[in-house]
């Protein structure tokens, strides 16, 4: 059976980037359909809402530099739900946690010596240098510098101890990147907005942004999008499966938000510059490991991080008492376990059993208060097959292709964090941004 809609605007995706695009073209006035293929909204931004736990199973956390995504809590009447992370973060060096982070704590840690110390003020020259490329809004104005990866510009300006102990376990542990295959050009844009930074959440979890973000618009779920193609009239045909039956929508314009390596199998009449765009990048992967006990957890620290130096597989852990209280029953704990990125690899085909024994006997090197034992009340396994997008050496060579006018064409645009930046703001902001650009082309 095939059935013919005809929609102003199609927008496949509804994560971040599609939710948000959705969004602001509804406020300028026009119809929108939002496809989506998984059975809820808000993509790498999960909930779970499971025996009293509200385990954030994607992302954690927002930042009080996050300027679109503060603003869309506002208008969604979210802001008395705003929590702020007060804890701390530490690093883990021979049996021992390192506090680093907030403030300056890194100056009086023992993590690293004082050589290394003073060798922190080269990385904040050279930003200081580059100043003006380095824009979380604009990623592409940074390609200059897309020259050599993390672990080249550590090797060069740094050391050793500075890489594995300072550099690696955030970008392995947040990111899931390693640094040798991170470029340099990601380096100095972190490092500017790193200054001040404060973490916050929702209380009653991300998902709640998401949600509400979907709330009002038009959101078909188990939609998968097969093809999207241009008949000779230049309109946009959006084919689709729901529920057993072949649909087609005629659409003014799309908006694609999906992951970048699935864009080709959906778009046939890419050219090869265009294909050969998206074929270029590609995902890490992981496989999440929440676990609830029956007491809580030490809670002055939030997020413990697990440097490769020290651990094979666990790259940090996230202590949700030290985050959000509210998100727990009386008297219980979650701690969430991120495997690094080639542990991600690795680990994703595991029994959730498998996953969660090498991930907890690492956990507890940071010491008897983290060794879970028989406290153990729920175990929830969580695998992102495309976690997030590599920003690898020649990525901002890409993005500069991108933003000069290379890759789009027409009515059909796209957004994504791979465009936007691999956080929750910059998923937003390529959202809002593809709307923008879909909105001139139109009028």
């Amino acid at each position: 059976m095939k059935d013919k809609t005809e929609a102003p605007i199609v927008v496949i995706g509804a994560g971040l980037s599609g939710l948000a695009a959705a969004r602001h073209l509804a406020q300028a006035g026009l119809s929108v359909i939002v496809l989506e293929s998984e059975r809820r909204v808000g993509g790498r931004i999960y909930t779970d809402r499971t025996d009293g736990f509200e385990i954030d199973a994607g992302g954690q956390f927002i930042a009080n530099f996050y300027t679109h995504t503060l603003r869309l809590i506002r208008e969604l009447n979210l802001e008395p739900d705003l929590v702020h992370i007060a804890s701390v973060s530490a690093v883990l060096r021979e049996g021992k946690l390192h506090r680093i982070w907030p403030n300056l704590r890194v100056i009086f840690t023992g993590l690293i010596s004082a050589r290394s110390k003073l060798l922190l003020l080269r990385p904040v020259f050279d930003a200081l240098r580059h100043w003006r490329l380095l824009d979380i809004y604009a990623f592409h104005k940074a390609f200059p510098l897309d020259t050599a990866s993390v672990t080249d510009y550590a090797s060069r300006r740094l050391n050793r101890e500075i890489l594995e102990y300072i550099l690696q376990p955030p970008l392995s542990g947040i990111l899931y990147w390693e640094p040798e295959t991170t470029s340099q050009a990601m380096l100095f844009p972190l490092l500017k907005v790193a200054a001040g930074v404060k973490l916050l959440t929702l209380r009653h979890g991300l998902g709640q942004l998401v949600e509400a973000m979907a709330g009002d618009l038009d959101v078909r779920l188990g939609a998968v999008v097969t093809q999207v193609f241009q008949d000779d009239a230049g309109r946009h045909l959006v084919q689709f499966e729901q529920a057993d039956q072949n649909h087609q929508v005629v659409a003014r314009g799309v908006v694609c938000s999906v992951p970048a390596s699935g864009v080709p199998q959906v778009f046939p009449q890419l050219s090869d510059h265009q294909r050969k765009f998206f074929q270029a990048i590609e995902y890490s992967e992981n496989a999440i490991c929440a676990v609830g006990v029956d007491r809580r957890m030490p809670n002055d620290i939030y997020g413990l991080l697990f440097p490769r130096q020290e651990t094979k597989h666990l790259a940090i852990a996230a202590v949700q008492s030290a985050k959000n209280p509210a998100q727990l029953p009386p008297g219980r704990d979650i701690v969430v376990l991120y495997p690094n990125g080639p542990a991600g690899r690795q680990l994703i085909d595991q029994s959730d059993d498998e996953i969660g024994r090498i991930l907890e006997s690492e956990l507890q090197m940071a010491g008897e208060a983290y060794r879970i034992g028989n406290d153990q009340v729920i175990q929830r396994v969580y695998r992102w097959r495309q976690a997030l997008p590599f920003f690898d050496v020649g990525h901002f060579e890409r993005l500069h292709d991108f933003a000069v006018g290379n890759i789009e064409s027409g009515c059909q645009v796209f957004a994504g964090d791979y465009l936007g930046g691999p956080f929750i703001e910059g998923a937003i902001h390529s959202g809002i941004q593809a709307a923008k650009r879909l909105i001139i082309r139109l009028s």
